[in-house]
């Protein structure tokens, strides 16, 4: 989308992806995951089922070093493939535009990133003007980090099969097939679902009740969990290695579920029972971009035991509270 015309500050900087336009945009489109490369955003949610069409509203949460805050904004544009854009404070308001424009290269994409203010946000309105242009010029470099975050993803995504047509879903083959790619254990624990909650939603909590011994610390700040947020580990099977989650479902005291970049999830469902919590893990590989690798892996037989003994440790870890 070109930029207003009355736009009182505006940046812009491309970068080269070696990726389908189709690819980038499906990327760019898919709001909670923007946690993942702008160096503001901490995630947020669609409202109403939202997708990421024009008429979308999405709720995005964002910080700065101390400062903390939210954000809505609306779809403005999205044609697949070649322009997806959103602006803070919804269309009407016309204050905050951030576009992402696509245009095949012949490396793949040129991928377009565009800021521009018509309206000062209110945040903004009381602030001098140098401290306003200060904002516009730091924006350059946001926008540059992100691009390159954008493309370390996309190419790294698209080295992989597409193996959307593999997974299977339950509109397409019933809920029988889907069940089959997941596998759950579970255990009554003596606690309320708050105070098991409490330790699922933070990074540390997934260190101290891991049963696999996989799980060796937490690299990001260990801040409370919530729906798009990033996560970093310390991670050790045979060899170490550092793993990337987003949370991916979330309900308070509930549901939580979590993926990396290979998207299988692991999951936590909380039932109020006589006697405590009903505590279910899942480990569901439905959603993943190559199921049969981690089925011929062994995956779906080896984690019974280890969530088996997960649910164990927590339980300790709850009781000791």
């Amino acid at each position: 989308m070109e930029c207003a015309a009355d736009a009182i500050a505006y940046q812009e900087a491309s970068i080269e992806v070696a990726a389908s336009p189709e690819a980038v945009y499906d990327l760019v489109s898919d709001l909670v995951r923007m946690a993942e490369w702008s160096p503001e955003s901490t995630g947020g949610s669609w409202r109403d089922g939202g997708t990421g069409q024009v008429g979308d509203v999405f709720d995005g949460s964002n910080k700065v070093g101390d400062n903390e805050w939210m954000r809505e904004v609306e779809v403005a544009a999205a044609d697949r493939g070649r322009d997806f854009t959103f602006v803070t404070g919804g269309v009407e308001n016309n204050r905050t535009w951030w576009s992402y424009e696509m245009a095949p290269s012949g490396t793949g994409t040129t991928l377009t990133e565009k800021w521009w203010v018509v309206n000062k946000p209110p945040l903004w309105v009381d602030r001098s003007h140098d401290q306003f242009l200060e904002r516009a010029a730091a924006t350059l470099g946001m926008i540059e980090t992100t691009l390159a975050e954008i493309k370390k993803t996309t190419e790294s995504d698209t080295f992989y099969p597409d193996t959307s047509s593999s997974v299977i879903s339950s509109s397409e083959t019933g809920s029988e097939a889907l069940a089959e790619q997941m596998v759950s254990v579970s255990q009554v624990i003596s606690a309320s679902p708050e105070k098991i909650f409490d330790v699922l939603a933070t990074p540390q909590g997934h260190v101290d009740m891991d049963g696999s011994g996989t799980v060796k610390g937490v690299i990001s700040r260990d801040e409370r969990l919530k729906l798009g947020s990033t996560f970093r580990m310390n991670m050790k099977i045979g060899v170490p290695y550092r793993m990337k989650s987003t949370v991916k479902e979330f309900e308070e005291n509930r549901l939580i579920a979590w993926a990396h970049f290979f998207q299988h999830r692991w999951r936590y469902e909380l039932e109020p029972v006589e006697g405590g919590t009903k505590v279910t893990e899942t480990f569901d590989w439905s959603t993943a971009r190559f199921p049969k690798g981690l089925e011929w892996a062994g995956y779906p037989t080896s984690h019974p035991k280890h969530m088996t003994a997960t649910l164990e440790r927590l339980a300790e870890l709850v009781a000791d509270k």
